[in-house]
């Protein structure tokens, strides 16, 4: 039986974003002048943002991944969440991520733009997650059909999925875009780094061709297991910041005020109850709970029809419609 919760979200400039962002923040965002070389890396959420991150930043790294918390941060700005100044002071070259639709991202035709799609079931059993694990959006209690009914009206944060990948993909063949599948990610990963390689700039193409201490380390560095396990650690570092450490640490304000939400409101005091391992997780289609209903296959596929009727853009996934 649903229990008819809907996530708690606030609207800034028209688009959804959990509690705990920071709205004149998230303007400078909007504002930002993206640099010359700036390299940007988009997605709806959940849509393996971080994985390519840590991909884009170990080849712009050479392979070797920052020594700290504050360093890692640093080197990966979330745009929205930091706002325009940290990510103008962002140590160079590093990628930006950013989850804004192609016509509110900062564009310049001197920036590249790496975009990243998923499968929309994919998508929404990944946020679904994600969104009962935060306290900011008081879903705690919400269960998957609740949020599927959120997530087929658009009303997510950033909005609805399908505008927003549609808003990229009429942009895939653009020269400073590279357009690639979650799924092309997963099936062929040193294939993918080394085409990312190229469009990054032909000295990056040439270090992962030619050295292959290099490759192996960007393809180790950014597996799902050494992320897991490593990565992790330093967003455990963050999100479970205890309010003793906040007026110590050096942390943008942006990702302590996303820290603050991050913990659970109905304690006196704060004691996060977020499972870090738990922010990378493997696709769970076959877990009961977001198995698909025959009547909600049906609104998924009516919803599809709907929004991408004028496009091909499901041919990304042609067997998306039968595979449930």
């Amino acid at each position: 039986m649903s229990s008819n919760c809907i996530p708690r979200y606030i609207r800034v400039e028209g688009l959804r974003f959990a509690e705990g962002f920071e709205p004149e923040t998230i303007r400078t965002a909007l504002n930002y002048q993206p640099r010359p070389y700036d390299v940007f890396v988009v997605t709806y959420p959940k849509c393996g943002t971080t994985w390519m991150m840590q991909i884009i930043l170990l080849i712009l790294h050479e392979g070797q991944l920052p020594e700290t918390t504050e360093e890692y941060f640093a080197c990966t700005p979330y745009l929205e969440m930091l706002g325009s100044e940290v990510v103008e002071k962002m140590p160079r070259p590093s990628p930006i991520r950013s989850h804004l639709p192609f016509d509110m991202i900062p564009y310049a035709k001197h920036a590249k733009y790496v975009y990243v799609a998923r499968k929309p079931i994919d998508c929404c059993i990944s946020l679904y997650h994600h969104t009962k694990m935060f306290p900011a959006y008081d879903f705690k209690n919400g269960t998957f059909d609740d949020f599927f009914k959120v997530f087929i009206r658009g009303e997510t944060d950033y909005n609805d999925y399908f505008d927003h990948l549609l808003s990229w993909y009429e942009h895939k063949d653009d020269e400073n875009i590279f357009f690639i599948t979650y799924e092309q990610l997963k099936d062929d990963t040193k294939g993918a780094v080394v085409q990312i390689a190229d469009f990054l700039g032909p000295q990056y193409g040439k270090m992962v061709r030619e050295n292959s201490k290099i490759l192996s380390n960007i393809l180790h560095y950014s597996s799902f297991d050494f992320m897991k396990k490593d990565t992790f650690a330093v967003w455990k570092d963050a999100l479970q910041i205890t309010p003793q450490a906040i007026s110590e640490t050096k942390l943008p304000s942006g990702l302590i005020s996303w820290a603050e939400s991050a913990v659970d409101s109905h304690y006196g005091h704060r004691i996060p109850r977020i499972r870090v391992q738990d922010l990378m997780r493997r696709s769970s289609l076959i877990e009961w709970e977001t198995k698909l209903k025959p009547a909600q296959q049906q609104k998924l596929q009516r919803r599809v029809f709907e929004k991408t009727k004028d496009s091909d853009v499901m041919n990304l996934w042609e067997d998306e419609l039968n595979e449930q």
